[in-house]
């Protein structure tokens, strides 16, 4: 956790721009800025990717079920 909060020194502003957002903790924005700055995302798309954000249709087009 040290070595987490000594590299976000360095990412200060990210994080606090991070941290505007509803929801983003002091802890997920360090988490956010050092992946983020240890990780070359090609794209944002890539970045969603790698989160797992990015929800994907799992059905056949015959159903009207939701699983969210």
């Amino acid at each position: 956790m040290a070595t987490i909060a000594a590299r976000s020194l360095q990412h200060k502003e990210a994080q606090q721009r991070l941290q505007t957002i509803v929801g983003v903790s002091p802890l997920v924005g360090m988490a956010l800025t050092n992946t983020l700055g240890r990780i070359p995302f090609r794209n944002a798309d890539a970045f969603v990717a790698f989160t797992g954000f990015d929800p994907r249709a799992n059905d056949s087009g015959h159903k009207l079920e939701s699983y969210l």
